[in-house]
């Protein structure tokens, strides 16, 4: 939402890996991006310590979309520390500025223009975060908590492949949370069992006889699996099969 490219955000501790990217996690990035701006209208502020009518604001801003370093290099060519004459800069920036200032004012004097907001249908839930002790994903938390996985999706946008590793924090409804914890231990049992194919969600068991012109790659694509995932279910220390094995593929 605030527009964070990885390298920024990393800076400002917002992580991106295979499972998660904080940049999506509304309350994270907000702190991470006026962190940003703060630290963008220093720099300016020590170029230009004579700001009277806080238009340092405007080099922050300008900044925060193009880069300080091109904001700063401008400022040089230009010799001029007022945005405005900073016309060198890119379209997209010289248009970002004037935007964010536009979208300021109406949200500051809407009513003197008789701009009124739309109703909209709101949803809201009451919500608390809880700390998983295993990883889970979206679909075994939903069977857990009887929240839909749309919800749990909507509530936890941080999460990129709907799971969830351990240790880190979810948002859930709070009673859902509530209950979780009061049931925590045939919760972690459940997710346990799932994992070791002792329960089935959303899956079902095949047994499969391999065939001439057979292999994984090949068996994998038919039952949109991965190869890694038939030779961890079948104990399978290399590629190699028997015309006549029989795998088991979930």
């Amino acid at each position: 939402p605030w527009q964070f490219i990885a390298s920024t955000g990393k800076v400002y501790g917002l992580e991106k890996n295979w499972y998660i990217d904080e940049r999506m996690d509304f309350v994270k990035s907000t702190y991470a991006a006026a962190r940003y701006l703060k630290d963008l209208k220093a720099i300016f502020d020590k170029v230009n310590p004579e700001d009277l009518n806080g238009e340092n604001w405007y080099l922050a801003f300008a900044a925060y979309n193009c880069g300080a370093g091109r904001v700063l290099k401008e400022i040089k060519r230009s010799n001029s520390t007022n945005f405005w004459d900073l016309n060198r800069l890119p379209g997209q920036t010289r248009n970002y500025v004037p935007k964010f200032i536009a979208m300021n004012y109406v949200m500051s004097y809407s009513n003197e223009h008789s701009i009124l907001p739309t109703n909209m249908k709101k949803i809201t839930y009451d919500v608390d975060t809880i700390k998983l002790k295993a990883q889970v994903t979206f679909n075994i938390l939903a069977k857990i908590t009887c929240v839909d996985s749309a919800i749990i999706s909507f509530l936890n946008p941080t999460f990129k492949m709907n799971i969830i590793p351990s240790g880190y924090t979810i948002t859930l409804p709070k009673y859902a949370k509530e209950d979780f914890l009061n049931n925590e231990k045939s919760n972690y049992d459940f997710v346990e069992a799932v994992d070791n194919k002792e329960i089935l969600i959303d899956e079902e068991r095949v047994e499969y006889n391999v065939s001439k012109g057979d292999y994984l790659g090949k068996i994998a694509e038919k039952y949109s699996v991965r190869i890694y995932e038939i030779k961890r279910w079948n104990n399978l220390q290399s590629t190699n099969l028997d015309i006549g094995q029989k795998l088991i593929i979930y």
